[in-house]
């Protein structure tokens, strides 16, 4: 379990409520940030409403910040490097969420969440580095293939 403050990331896609919840405690990780714009999900037990339930039935705390994800307009309109110079964009445009994700990184073992498997797929990789430059903590991310935390990348190479 780690007890040292850390930017942490992890994906539901492959993962039941169950399994995801269980990650968690392995980890000590005792708050839950939802990184999604949208926070619903078809996928069971990982939208807003359930996740502010339940997860607080195992002790970890949820709070859902969506000025830092990626509004569908952008998602639909936009992709590669164009999608990620609007997130940067996005990202300075919220300075004040990114400081209170900072803060409660420092303070608490917190996740970033959000729904893809693989962190470079997703923004919360880049949001999660963002933080770590504010920050100067490392980041690790949770990787479903190998059920472990590390930064991915042997499981999940570059395209």
């Amino acid at each position: 379990m780690e007890h040292y403050p850390i930017v942490r990331t992890i994906g539901y896609q492959n993962l039941k409520f169950k399994d995801f919840v269980d990650i968690l405690l392995s980890r000590g990780i005792t708050m839950v940030v939802d990184v999604r714009n949208n926070p619903f999900s078809f996928k069971p037990g990982f939208s807003k409403k359930w996740l502010t339930i339940h997860l607080p039935e195992h002790n970890i705390r949820y709070i859902n910040i969506p000025e830092l994800g990626i509004p569908s307009k952008y998602r639909k309109e936009l992709n590669g490097s164009a999608l990620w110079h609007k997130y940067d964009e996005l990202l300075m445009m919220n300075e004040n969420q990114l400081l209170s994700v900072a803060d409660i990184i420092r303070n608490q073992a917190a996740v970033l969440m959000c729904f893809e498997a693989h962190p470079v797929d997703c923004h919360r990789s880049r949001l999660a580095e963002k933080l770590k430059d504010i920050t100067g903590l490392p980041v690790t991310h949770y990787c479903s293939i190998s059920n472990t935390w590390s930064e991915c990348e042997k499981e999940y190479p570059s395209p």
